[in-house]
């Protein structure tokens, strides 16, 4: 009975999750027990709205897997709920779930398990600023990756040492890690790292006075998302897109894209990039 319950939340979070990122990479999770009727979910609302109400629960059923020896299920579960707890700016949630992660996936020998687990971490310390912390779980996702010969995880986890070099304001070395991302992903055809990539490769050159390339950039990671069905990621290029135009002194062009991304972001609910964009808007005008 707690295998089925087990395995019910962890499907039906893995299918949402899915709804709101359809380009992630996501590990899939071994066949449900019989018995098992995961949730469908008819669009993205339903998805973030089925994360809202379960969230505690979530996170009860991920201390519950591990403490009862089903570790495979508590190195899954956070992974799928990282993306929403993120755009809701659930970020405590995202430690805890994710130190969880990492505990479930070293028991479990699963070292790519780790790799993600360590993304994860290193991202949530960048949000709340603990920068030094946030760097050593990067490195060991870069370690882990070149010790795997994951190409796609090495690049993510150079994406993480760049916005860890953005809170440092050091724009340079945040864009040279980017660079280096992006070669990783198109090495292995990743094109959901691709578009993120150029979208911090935009991101940095209007950082370091390099606006136009930036605006070539940011077009790229747009198509690249659109293509891909991600829409908070269309939504993060089109405010780069914004930024870019607003260094070139073309404000009209920049208040579009910033109104373009901030309707993205009110529709997806992602608060975090909403208050972002918003600020850029109030910049323009």
């Amino acid at each position: 009975a707690l295998h089925r319950a087990l395995d019910y939340y962890l499907h039906s979070a893995c299918t949402a999750a899915l709804i709101m990122h359809p380009s992630a990479l996501m590990v899939a999770p071994a066949p449900p027990q019989p018995g098992v009727t995961e949730e469908s979910f008819g669009d993205y609302q339903q998805a973030i709205a089925w994360f809202e109400a379960e969230r505690q629960v979530l996170s009860a059923v991920i201390a519950l897997a591990a403490r009862t020896g089903f570790a495979e299920h508590a190195a899954r579960l956070p992974a799928a709920m990282r993306d929403f707890l993120e755009y809701r700016g659930y970020w405590a949630d995202i430690v805890i779930t994710q130190q969880a992660a990492l505990d479930a996936a070293s028991r479990l020998g699963d070292k790519p398990g780790e790799a993600r687990a360590h993304r994860g971490l290193g991202h949530v310390c960048t949000l709340l600023g603990d920068l030094d912390v946030a760097y050593q779980h990067c490195k060991a996702a870069i370690d882990l990756g070149r010790q795997l010969a994951d190409r796609s995880g090495e690049g993510r986890a150079n994406l993480g040492i760049s916005r860890i070099r953005e809170q440092q304001a050091r724009y340079s070395e945040a864009l040279e890690h980017s660079r280096q991302a992006l070669d990783l992903f198109r090495s292995v055809g990743d094109l959901a790292g691709e578009a993120a990539a150029l979208n911090n490769v935009g991101t940095f050159q209007v950082e370091t006075g390099d606006a136009l390339a930036a605006v070539e950039a940011s077009q790229q990671s747009i198509g690249l998302h659109q293509q891909l069905g991600h829409r908070q990621g269309v939504a993060g290029a089109t405010d780069t897109l914004g930024q870019a135009y607003y260094r070139l002194g073309d404000l009209a062009a920049a208040v579009g894209c910033f109104q373009k991304a901030a309707a993205l972001c009110s529709e997806l609910g992602d608060r975090l990039n909403l208050a972002m964009v918003l600020t850029h808007l109030g910049d323009a005008h």
